[in-house]
């Protein structure tokens, strides 16, 4: 079993850092999202990053090939809809890109055996 998740408070009389764990609640009605393009941001008037995750939303196409070309070239554009944004600060941020790539090694390491 892994370690608890703790967060550290700063108690205001004697300026001491006081640990505790972390209870994660998921809110009943909490939505996934499906997102297939990120956008990442570094706002360093804010002195934090900004995530933006969309959805590629390709219409559907149907028809023979030429009316599939006819209708690709009628496109003015691809919709791609933000479904969620978050802004996290530097350090939250470099730990998010670490989980994220410890992540991906496990998954390689299941997809190659």
């Amino acid at each position: 079993m892994s370690e608890p998740v703790e967060s550290e408070l700063k108690d205001q009389q004697t300026n001491e850092e006081v640990k505790k764990p972390l209870h994660f609640i998921m809110p009943p009605g909490v939505l996934n999202h499906f997102s297939n393009f990120t956008f990442v941001q570094n706002d360093v008037e804010n002195n934090t990053f900004v995530l933006s995750f969309f959805e590629i939303q390709k219409p559907p196409l149907m028809g023979s090939p030429e009316e599939i070309k006819k209708v690709l070239e009628g496109l003015e554009n691809i919709p791609a809809v933000c479904v969620a944004r978050i802004v996290v600060t530097p350090k939250h941020f470099e730990k998010l890109v670490a989980a994220m790539q410890s992540n991906l090694e496990q998954y390689e390491n299941i997809q190659k055996a």
